[in-house]
């Protein structure tokens, strides 16, 4: 049996605690692949490690939440959009790892 999130199918295996995000606005919109544009559904594991180029739901301090890509640089980290008309936000601080992105669907097509 496929799970299911909302009422989309997945192969993939969030764990028993995966949830459904939906992408707000176009950070994570660009001409290239991958694209993310807005309202398209991520199925996000929880349990994920952070893995630099992978897709993330954090919580930053201020408690603003970002679905973007991680990046780790020279001992930095970072959210990067996808969006070159949005800028890379530093992670100078502690973050809460809601989760990763690990397939997304987009809707309406």
């Amino acid at each position: 049996m496929q799970p299911s999130w909302g009422s989309l199918a997945s192969t993939e295996n969030a764990s028993d605690h995966g949830f459904r995000q939906d992408v707000r606005g176009d950070s994570m919109t660009c001409a290239g692949n991958p694209t993310f544009p807005e309202g398209s559904r991520i199925l996000v594991m929880p349990e994920a490690d952070l893995i630099s180029g992978k897709y993330y739901v954090l919580k930053l301090k201020n408690g603003e939440s970002n679905f973007k890509k991680y990046i780790e640089d020279a001992g930095l980290r970072y959210l990067r959009p996808l969006n070159s008309n949005y800028r890379t936000i530093q992670i100078d601080g502690d973050c809460k790892v809601i989760g990763r992105g690990i397939v997304t669907k987009m809707i309406g097509l």
